[in-house]
């Protein structure tokens, strides 16, 4: 749970105050929402049902009183020691007020001592903003990191794709969103050691 410093008027509580983070999957109803708009989303490849609910590990920012799904980061524990961020979404209704920052940076804090490597793929600027003031180390590709080690540079090149590629929902929606949308997903990365 986290609040909000400035507080609201009056001593009530301010919009922030009543929310909180919750590790757990979506619900069957959270999760037709958040597909249908991640569906709109040209920087977002696309996840499956079963990932949101409980095939991955997954971080809700949620109205206390209401369980209203404001925001929520998807997270893929992979082989070789690293776990990927793989979604910061906010749901539309609720951006521009730092929910994202808010539900990473608990997932961050969350996972910190798990000895995994975090790893983090994005297109725009917020993202880069974002993933920055979380405590990756920003590069423009994938290659710009890959002066790395031989280990990180075969689990980059190979083991991270095979299980990436493994999903034949985020396949088709890859597909889909790049003859729609024009999507283009020229990706940075953002990388985080324990």
């Amino acid at each position: 749970m986290f609040t909000d410093r400035k507080g609201s008027a009056a001593g009530a509580p301010s919009r922030a105050e009543l929310l909180e983070v919750q590790r757990r999957p979506l619900t069957p109803a959270e999760t037709g929402r958040i597909m249908a708009e991640i569906r709109r989303s040209g920087a977002i490849t696309g996840y499956s049902a079963a990932e949101w609910r409980g095939k991955r590990d997954t971080f809700v920012l949620v109205g206390r009183d209401d369980d209203e799904l404001v925001a929520a980061v998807l997270v893929h524990h992979l082989w070789g020691g690293w776990s990927e961020i793989a979604v910061v979404f906010v749901m539309e209704a609720h951006r521009g007020k730092g929910h994202a920052k808010t539900v990473i940076q608990s997932t961050m804090r969350t996972l910190r001592s798990d000895g995994r490597r975090k790893v983090i793929f994005f297109c725009d600027d917020k993202m880069k903003y974002l993933s920055q003031t979380s405590g990756f180390a920003v590069f423009d590709s994938a290659d710009d990191y890959l002066n790395a080690s031989p280990r990180d540079r075969f689990f980059f090149k190979i083991s991270y794709k095979v299980q990436w590629l493994a999903n034949v929902y985020r396949l088709k929606e890859l597909r889909r969103k790049r003859r729609e949308l024009g999507s283009t997903y020229e990706f940075k990365l953002g990388v985080r050691r324990p």
